[in-house]
């Protein structure tokens, strides 16, 4: 046995507490829905996102995450046209283990009201909820237990597992998000922009246990996110951001900045093309770099994890992957929003 899966074993054999990962991007500006449901009011384009993150691939307990969003904004009748808010959708997929033996889904519907705190329509603060359900599914008969374990011989898996457990359990999700945005312009382009928001997840506190008479409520998770963007020229764009997610006394904080320039300009009502190139720390576990391109209304990113910490010592290349892409169909009524990569 090598080195790295006896120290798996270890971990395994002396700890009493699991935890399990939560659903993360590190591109998670791509999946807005994920960090806060306020995004489906700031958004002023109809739009559909995908992510999908590979981590881990160089040792026996991968993860695979994808998901797809779509938001729709919504926007008063009238000569003068008002961003009231949006609706959303979001779906996503989870899969742990070599045989994905760990499976979780979910799917999640938002909606979001604006505050107009200017008549211009460049100052909103959004409130939004969002709900819905998770299902996990556990892939037992890949599972190996103490009870099948025969000394000399090895694991039988002919003989009874003696746990009894549910291979399928589902649950409702409740969270809510706040978020302020505004951005200024001039001749038609962004030249300042910032956004601030906060969310709390499973407001209901579900319970997500598969043993009968014995819970497993999930803890509330909080995270406080924001950016500011400046446009020196017509040219370059630059953003720094930052995303602090609290939940069960851990916290994950992630800084960084990307910046996006234009190698084609863009008229009024159209968009040219943008190379998008950015870095982050995401504070002592990785760092990561990006890089996209939007052409149009198309817009594609890469990602990539590098660990910083002495878990790839022993685990060798324990990084993580992730793609995204965004289609976004301009919205003719009202100004656009803060710039992120994919919007």
């Amino acid at each position: 046995m090598s080195v790295k899966y006896t120290i798996l074993l270890l971990a395994a054999l002396l700890t009493d507490t699991l935890y399990a990962q939560d659903v993360i991007f590190s591109q998670y500006y791509a999946a807005g829905l994920f960090v806060n449901p306020a995004e489906a009011g700031l958004q002023k384009d109809f739009t559909i996102s995908a992510s999908y993150r590979s981590q881990w691939k160089s040792v026996d307990m991968p993860f695979e995450t994808f998901q797809v969003s779509c938001i729709y904004p919504l926007m008063s009748q009238g000569l003068r046209k008002k961003h009231l808010g949006g609706i959303a959708l979001t779906a996503f997929n989870d899969v742990a283990g070599a045989s994905r033996d760990f499976t979780t889904n979910g799917l999640c519907a938002a909606t979001a009201y604006n505050f107009q705190l200017n008549s211009k329509g460049n100052n909103i603060l959004a409130f939004a909820m969002q709900g819905g359900l998770h299902q996990r599914i556990i892939k037992a008969e890949d599972l190996l237990w103490s009870s099948q374990y025969i000394e000399h011989f090895g694991f039988d898996r002919n003989l009874a597992a003696g746990e009894d457990f549910s291979t399928r359990t589902m649950y409702p999700v409740l969270n809510a998000g706040i978020a302020w945005s505004y951005h200024r312009k001039s001749h038609f382009r962004n030249v300042f922009g910032t956004v601030h928001g906060f969310s709390a997840s499973n407001l209901n506190r579900p319970n997500e246990s598969v043993f009968a008479g014995a819970p497993a409520t999930l803890p509330m998770r909080y995270q406080l996110h924001g950016a500011l963007m400046f446009s020196g020229s017509k040219r370059w764009e630059i953003c720094p951001a930052y995303l602090v997610r609290y939940e069960n006394g851990l916290i994950q904080t992630n800084t960084g900045a990307y910046a996006n320039y234009n190698l084609t300009s863009a008229g009024r009502g159209r968009r040219g093309t943008k190379l998008i190139l950015g870095a982050w720390y995401r504070l002592r576990d990785s760092f990561i770099i990006t890089t996209g391109i939007q052409k149009g209304p198309l817009t594609c990113g890469v990602s990539y994890d590098r660990n910083t910490t002495s878990f790839s010592r022993y685990m060798g290349n324990a990084g993580a992957f992730e793609v995204s892409a965004a289609f976004a169909i301009r919205s003719k009524h009202g100004m656009k929003g803060i710039s992120t990569p994919l919007i």
